[in-house]
């Protein structure tokens, strides 16, 4: 129910972007540097069924998409010393919680 829900969500999100016009992208600071995507993946029932090394292979197989999306979003870092932003992240991953 939650993983629907959350689907839902980002149509409707990936709706609205892709009716805001250029120029309301731009006041927003939105800049186009990924996409977004759901890539619903069940790790529990896979630690479960397959064990912990399952899930590395997963990911070095067939998740591929997941690992080159976290390449694409960068990172944020910031100065520490002046609180300038050196670098800006675009892009977030969701994740559940291992504890259940």
């Amino acid at each position: 129910m939650l993983s629907a829900a959350y689907s839902d969500h980002l149509a409707q999100l990936k709706d609205t972007l892709e009716h805001t016009p250029t120029s309301e992208k731009e006041k927003a600071g939105a800049v186009p540097r990924g996409t977004l995507n759901l890539t619903p993946y069940d790790f529990h029932t896979v630690v479960r069924e397959s064990g912990h090394d399952a899930v590395k292979y997963d990911f070095s197989t067939g998740l591929r998409e997941v690992v080159k999306s976290s390449d694409e979003f960068g990172w944020t870092s910031i100065d520490l010393s002046t609180g300038q932003m050196i670098e800006q992240q675009f892009g977030a991953f969701r994740t559940n919680c291992l504890d259940w």
